[in-house]
């Protein structure tokens, strides 16, 4: 019986341990995502002042145009 508990409650640990890790990861995944998108629209921030809706007209062939 002793030995089922101590079985048991290392079980319980182990999906306490998983789901603090599994969460730990989902927060990280959604900060590096969050910091990805945050980064891509600097990125792309240079881009669109000369290939937004107005550079589009005034420079057609302006570099990136075409990827964004």
């Amino acid at each position: 019986m002793l030995m089922y508990h101590l079985l048991f409650r290392h079980n319980l640990m182990a999906v306490l341990m998983n789901h603090l890790i599994l969460r730990h990861h989902f927060i990280t995944m959604l900060m590096n995502h969050l910091i990805f998108r945050h980064y891509l629209i600097i990125l792309s921030g240079g881009c669109w002042s000369s290939c937004g809706f107005w550079g589009r007209h005034q420079y057609p062939e302006a570099q990136g145009c075409r990827k964004f």
